[in-house]
């Protein structure tokens, strides 16, 4: 704000001062033009005057300078005077005598009936006394040019000495300028030229006018001094208009040097602000939900939480996410997950306590901020509560989307002092909020932060186990129901932990969230899978394919399909012995088109597809049309209630119906009892797998166990359609 004021009277002052020396220099320039016109009108006829007076004898000789009544006859230079008053801008001739300092004053009278000499037949002195009778006499002389003619001239007379001072002002002509004795005699000691500008309020003589001066030389002596008075009302009319029209000029000119900078400055100024609005918004404000942003959490929660422990108040700090969000970005798109982030913002702030602060860290976690809480021992219920489940409304095909609320929930400062601290316990407590299907708000406790650092020992340890071999295949075999064939085996990873012996993917399934690690496991398996199938080609094992398990990381990397040809083939084997098996929500995500291409490069160089785990993710008939799908993998959660569930049982025979409709070789996983088998048998199903037949195996058993089980089948029943 300082800044501005300071902007603008720096602007002002320099508009005033630059209004001033225009000012300054108009009246400047207007005094050098009027001196320069009554130079030109003046002296001009000063000089013309001069030429004259030298024929004019009578006026500059007297017959007898020391007779003070010898004077001049002035009637000569009274005709010459009214030439001039007749032709140019001259109103008064004074011819002043620099001995006596006595004048003759010519001049026009103003165009009125008040002409008259106020001073005609007046005595001036009494003619008992010489002297006084020489002076009046001189006057009386002088008078006699008195009169009228076509010019109508005042012609007045008077003795500027201490005897014979000038008539009062109220004697004096109305229209004469008295001769200041001062400047005639500065004027006769330096025998030069001069020029006054004056300026008058007087109504009988012109506003601007102007004195000149012009010495006039008897041989090298000077005589005569003339002064003549120059109007100059007209060229001071023309100079004034001509200036303030150039003053108005420069005043435009003025405000468009400054009024365009300053509208600029303005504009500018303006656009910064909303710029710098926009800039402050950006840093604080999530653009999509309109929340406050991680940056303005960063800023904003030390200081509550100050606050907070200024006024011995509690506070509450819990961070939600919406499950199943990455399925809904990965299925609908980027817009619709944006479309769900706003709801769910709208949701928060409509069921959050009033003076709440919310915040979205990122992705789909926000975090809410109760403040103020004036107990230390509270139920965090009374302050906060949220309803498990969000529905959403998508615009894409107008569907409504259900979706479960996990939230972590750490108490200030019970649990923790610092933003910082308080987030990462929040984190925790989300993540096993999260360990549930449905989620839920969960409350930190201390042996979450054991959990977590048991799962970063789990993802070092398993880091370890990549590199030290101790991940090996284990195989589960695909058996025809019907026939009693085995028609193919998947492989599955086994983690032979040296303390905690033989470990399943539940056990390090942290670790695989880290898409490095995933894609390192593909790698290792994939080397011990054909380095197992090849020893089993060797021996003569029907084996006749082997299911693969792949992830998001194993398809993210370019060369995957090649890399997987290249190994069957240094191995001797043929891609028809490969089943590359793919969750649904892996084949669906924001990649969709790079994976798709990767597999169907396998499925043209002859591998089987296998879609895994159908049912659980978000696969439609429409999608499976697009996929190179060769064969469906029902999932165990549709077959362990088989039996009881209704429900179950008519998806399957859906999945059935669609499996044989379209072409596709359907297994059923999860089979554990004779009664599951028989009705899914009786359902129409083939191929089966599960602990019925076999818990996943070693290399070695799973070959003792395709040898035994398939010199018992019945020949001739098998079904597998030719891949």
């Amino acid at each position: 704000m300082r800044k501005k004021l300071r902007t603008w009277a720096i602007v002002l002052i320099a508009g005033a001062t630059a209004i001033g020396l225009s000012l300054f220099g108009a009246q400047s320039l207007l005094s050098w033009a009027l001196e320069r016109e009554a130079r030109l009108i003046g002296m001009d006829w000063a000089h013309h005057i001069e030429r004259q007076l030298a024929n004019l004898t009578e006026i500059t000789h007297r017959d007898d300078p020391s007779n003070p009544n010898s004077v001049p006859d002035i009637s000569l230079l009274y005709s010459l005077i009214d030439d001039v008053f007749e032709i140019g801008h001259m109103y008064q001739f004074d011819y002043i005598n620099v001995n006596c300092h006595c004048h003759i004053s010519l001049n026009t009278v103003p165009p009125t009936d008040a002409a008259a000499d106020p001073h005609a037949g007046h005595n001036h002195g009494n003619g008992d006394n010489p002297a006084t009778t020489s002076s009046f006499e001189r006057d009386t002389a002088n008078g006699q040019v008195r009169g009228t003619t076509t010019t109508q001239m005042w012609r007045h007379v008077f003795t500027n000495t201490a005897q014979h001072p000038p008539p009062p002002m109220e004697e004096a002509d109305p229209y004469q300028y008295p001769v200041n004795r001062a400047t005639v005699t500065r004027i006769i000691t330096e025998q030069s030229h001069g020029i006054i500008l004056r300026q008058n309020v007087s109504t009988f003589l012109p506003s601007t006018f102007a004195e000149v001066y012009h010495p006039v030389f008897d041989g090298a002596e000077l005589t005569y001094m003339m002064r003549i008075l120059v109007n100059l009302e007209n060229q001071a009319l023309f100079y004034r208009q001509f200036f303030w029209i150039a003053i108005a000029l420069s005043l435009l000119t003025l405000a468009a040097a400054i009024g365009y900078p300053t509208h600029r400055y303005v504009v500018a100024a303006r656009h910064k602000q909303t710029a710098d609005k926009r800039v402050e918004y950006l840093a604080n404000y999530d653009i999509l939900t309109g929340v406050h942003n991680r940056n303005s959490f960063q800023d904003t929660i030390p200081d509550l939480l100050h606050h907070c422990k200024e006024n011995n108040h509690s506070a509450l700090l819990i961070a939600l996410d919406l499950n199943g969000f990455k399925g809904i970005n990965d299925y609908h798109g980027h817009p619709v997950g944006d479309q769900v982030l706003r709801q769910f913002a709208h949701f928060l702030k409509q069921n959050v306590p009033t003076d709440s602060y919310i915040a979205r860290l990122g992705g789909d976690e926000f975090v809410v901020v109760v403040s103020d809480i004036p107990k230390a021992d509270f139920n965090y219920q009374d302050y906060f509560q949220l309803a498990p489940s969000l529905s959403v409304n998508i615009h894409e095909g107008n569907q409504r989307l259900k979706l479960g609320i996990s939230g972590g929930i750490v108490r200030f400062p019970q649990d923790a002092e610092t933003a910082k601290e308080l987030l990462q316990l929040a984190d925790l407590a989300l993540y096993a909020a999260k360990s549930t299907p449905s989620g839920e708000l969960r409350e930190f406790s201390p042996d979450m932060k054991a959990d977590f650092f048991h799962r970063l020992k789990t993802r070092e340890e398993f880091r370890e186990a990549l590199n030290q071999s101790q991940i090996e295949p284990y195989y589960q075999p695909i058996v025809n129901m019907h026939s009693g064939t085995v028609e193919g085996v998947e492989a599955l990873a086994r983690w032979n932990h040296p303390e905690k012996g033989l470990l399943t993917p539940f056990s390090f399934l942290e670790a695989l969230q880290d898409s490095d690690l995933s894609a390192k496991l593909g790698q290792v398996m994939f080397e011990k899978i054909v380095t197992d199938m090849a020893e089993w080609q060797r021996l003569g094992i029907p084996f006749r394919h082997v299911g693969i398990n792949i992830t998001d990381g194993d398809l993210k990397q370019s060369t995957f399909a090649a890399s997987i040809v290249d190994g069957l083939e240094s191995h001797g084997l043929k891609p028809s012995n490969l089943t590359i098996e793919v969750t649904e929500n892996c084949l669906f995500g924001p990649e969709k088109h790079k994976f798709i291409d990767h597999l169907e490069c396998l499925r043209n160089a002859g591998c089987a597809i296998a879609l895994d785990d159908f049912g659980t993710g978000f696969s439609s008939i429409t999608q499976l049309k697009e996929l190179p799908v060769t064969s469906i993998k029902i999932d165990k959660s549709f077959v362990d209630d088989v039996i009881k569930n209704q429900d179950d049982r008519s998806i399957i025979s859906a999945m059935l119906a669609l499996g044989n409709s379209m072409d596709f070789n359907l297994v059923m996983e999860g089979v554990e009892t004779q009664q599951q088998l028989d009705l899914l048998k009786q359902m129409g199903a083939e191929l089966v797998q599960g602990y019925y037949y076999s818990r996943p195996v070693s290399a070695s058993e799973i070959a003792e166990f395709i040898s035994h089980q398939n010199q018992h089948s019945l020949p001739g029943t098998n079904t597998l359609r030719a891949i």
